[in-house]
């Protein structure tokens, strides 16, 4: 079993700790298919509303979604809503700083 970091899933908290937190890394219009294949059982959870994305987004062929965060973003908002902030997980992430300044009344603060 694992935690599915899913869109449509009840709410992430230090609760779901217990279980190794799975994301899948994928666009949101193949996020469906990507998920149907998935073998296994799964917690369904998905981050609080408000969270924004630093990543600029700029699709020629689909609109992009009004929210959403960065594979990196998100696992980071994950781990950080699970107990485990770690901020290291953003090194090399080019709009770390920024994505940290938007989410900063979020995140909880680092142990």
């Amino acid at each position: 079993g694992a935690t599915l970091l899913h869109p449509e899933g009840e709410l992430l908290s230090p609760e779901d700790s217990d279980l190794p937190l799975l994301l899948i890394d994928s666009s949101w219009r193949d996020l469906p298919k990507v998920v149907r294949g998935l073998k296994g059982e799964f917690r369904q959870r998905r981050l609080p509303d408000g969270f924004q994305t630093a990543y600029p987004r700029k699709s020629a062929t689909f609109a992009d979604p009004a929210t959403g965060l960065a594979s990196i973003e998100a696992l980071h908002a994950a781990c950080a809503l699970m107990g485990h902030r770690d901020d290291t997980l953003l090194d090399g992430y080019f709009w770390a700083d920024e994505y940290l300044r938007l989410n900063s009344t979020l995140l909880p603060p680092m142990a």
